[in-house]
């Protein structure tokens, strides 16, 4: 979507664990997608860290910031 001011990343290593990162210019929170698996939120530059529970179907990216989420299983 050419008016979307977000980027989505997927990393996936042959010999490691599969990184999203997700990065939101907007004003608004994105909901989006993720591949199929559990997911750990390892950054989150929007708030101060804190245990999040693994996530596998959506999540929300706040306004104006980057996600790091790394697989903890394989799909």
């Amino acid at each position: 979507d050419n008016l979307r001011h977000a980027l989505g990343l997927w990393l996936s290593p042959t010999d490691g664990a599969d990184v999203l990162i997700w990065v939101n210019a907007e004003s608004v929170p994105l909901r989006c997608a993720l591949p199929p698996g559990r997911w750990a939120l390892e950054i989150d530059s929007s708030r101060d860290p804190i245990d999040t529970p693994p996530v596998d179907t959506t999540i929300e990216v706040p306004t104006q910031a980057v996600l790091v989420l790394v697989r903890e299983d394989a799909a």
